[in-house]
């Protein structure tokens, strides 16, 4: 089993949530839960309560999405790895939600984790005035 955590400071990990159950369904999206930090808040009060569900839960795979590479949130739940069922992802995006969601075994290791984080890289793209006009002719 696995349980999918996003992660962020304000309330982006609760949009993402609401993105993905207006993409892929409420089904899929059912057991992920968020966590959202707020000023005043301490992510270490999050993640001690998250180390009692994983020292309990030795069986489940913890996936955490966080936000910011580095951040307090991340920095927090990054401590969670010392398990061997916590895996941490940073630069959380729609990509990397919907990949660990839709197309990822349930456990993830070190060659799921390479394909996982290209994929999200590969999501991400630029586009200017004059692009445009040299993708519509690659299409054609």
């Amino acid at each position: 089993m696995r349980q999918v955590i996003l992660a962020s400071h304000g309330k982006l990990a609760e949009g993402l949530l609401n993105s993905l159950r207006m993409i892929i369904g409420e089904e899929l999206t059912q057991d992920v839960e968020t966590y959202c930090l707020f000023p005043g808040e301490n992510p270490n009060d999050f993640m001690n309560k998250l180390k009692e569900r994983i020292a309990t839960n030795p069986q489940m795979e913890f996936v955490i999405l966080c936000d910011i590479k580095g951040g307090s949130v991340h920095t927090a739940l990054s401590q969670l790895c010392v398990h061997h069922n916590v895996k941490v992802f940073s630069g959380m995006n729609m990509n990397l939600a919907m990949d660990i969601l839709l197309s990822c075994p349930q456990v993830i290791d070190a060659q799921v984790k390479d394909s996982i984080v290209k994929n999200a890289q590969d999501g991400i793209t630029f586009l200017a005035a004059g692009d445009l006009k040299a993708e519509e002719d690659d299409e054609f």
